[in-house]
């Protein structure tokens, strides 16, 4: 073969060989950017104690995480932004130069994490600011510094893809749930969260650890939840050792059905911590259970206290069915609804702050429950007027 003939073929070999990387770029969604820091990566080693579907492998240069998810799972190569992709690493479907700087989110619970790591500064764009309650943010929002997206079902991509955010967290909220093509298309790290999907209320509140690794303050991570475990473990013993045990009652109708949570579900782990009696509470699952108003009254007339009422006034609760007023709870006045720290747009921090603070629900759960044998200032929950 001649000279020219060879730097033919070795010309076509060469674009071949650079259109499969280019190709394994795509698949892998490896944000192209090169970053110059100083920052080195964590050798921190982040555990989950309460959480199954997580985990975290630590290299010499990388961090593997891999969230288990129902339909596949995903992994997240972490690297310094010192560092170059290696093509020689573990394959990924996310490749996130850390620490992140530009996050955006639409999930309210890690704004609440993102707070207790003190760094709500990172984020650049929300959904909407009227499902905020962070007072940090909405000023942001309202100055220009953050960016408003609208919600999941009608989000503004281009607007998305202007603030070019380092990690993009939204909800996995269904089991099928797919992250959009359009994120994918352009190299954007997405982060599913489903914090919601624990069972365990410290199980919710480990997600802070998750948020963490992006940020790099994992040994503040573990410090921050390790307290609230330490708080939430002593209350559930302090519980333990009352003797009564009041009823409870939760929700109110939707469209005609109440959901009640099932016995596996967070909200009755938390009575159960809060020794407090459930009737449902057998009933295996972590769903809710539809029931009829009828259904209801049967079984949970004669209920001690009644929670997690949508209305904050005796008026408004009694406007929506009259048939209300025949429950024990409502003829003693013990209705608590969780809207203590809300806002006039309607963001709740019940769903921003308290997804990730268990042991502050909880200590609401003992107040509203044993009034006689523990007695604080409430976070969430308060006596409807």
């Amino acid at each position: 073969m001649s000279l020219i003939n060879r730097n033919i073929v070795f010309q076509l070999l060469l674009i071949i060989v650079l259109n499969s990387c280019k190709e394994n770029i795509k698949t892998n969604y490896i944000k192209e950017e090169v970053f110059q820091s100083n920052e080195e990566l964590s050798s921190f080693q982040t555990n989950f104690k309460y959480i199954d579907n997580i985990e975290v492998e630590n290299f010499n240069d990388y961090k593997l995480v891999k969230i288990k998810g129902n339909t596949r799972d995903l992994i997240y190569l972490l690297y310094s932004r010192k560092s170059k992709v290696d093509t020689l690493w573990t394959k990924a479907d996310f490749y996130v130069a850390v620490p992140v700087h530009n996050i955006t989110t639409l999930v309210a619970s890690s704004i609440g994490y993102a707070d207790e790591l003190r760094c709500l500064d990172r984020i650049k764009a929300v959904s909407k600011k009227q499902y905020i309650y962070n007072s940090v943010v909405r000023d942001r929002i309202d100055s220009g510094e953050i960016v408003e997206l609208g919600e999941m079902q009608q989000l503004d991509y281009e607007k998305l893809l202007r603030t070019n955010p380092d990690l993009f967290i939204q909800s996995d909220y269904s089991d099928n749930f797919e992250i959009d093509n359009r994120v994918l298309k352009a190299g954007i790290p997405t982060l599913l969260f489903s914090d919601w999907k624990e069972t365990n209320p410290l199980g919710r509140a480990e997600w802070i650890k998750l948020i963490a690794l992006f940020v790099q303050k994992e040994e503040m991570a573990d410090s921050i939840f390790s307290d609230i475990e330490k708080r939430y473990l002593s209350l559930k013993d302090t519980a333990a050792m009352i003797d009564e045990q009041k009823t409870a009652l939760l929700g109110a109708p939707f469209k005609d059905v109440w959901y009640m949570p099932a016995g596996d579900s967070y909200k009755v782990q938390l009575l159960n911590d809060a020794a407090v009696d459930y009737k449902w509470r057998t009933e295996k699952g972590n769903a809710s259970l539809p029931l009829s108003l009828e259904v209801v009254i049967k079984n949970q007339v004669y209920a001690d206290v009644w929670i997690e009422c949508p209305y904050r006034t005796f008026d408004k609760l009694i406007a929506q069915d009259s048939r209300f007023s025949i429950f024990k709870a409502f003829k003693n006045k013990e209705i608590y609804h969780y809207k203590k720290q809300l806002r006039d747009d309607g963001a709740n921090n019940y769903w921003e702050r308290g997804v990730g603070r268990p042991d502050e629900l909880l200590s609401d759960l003992i107040n509203v429950f044993h009034p006689n044998e523990y007695k604080t200032e409430m976070f969430y929950y308060q006596k409807l007027k």
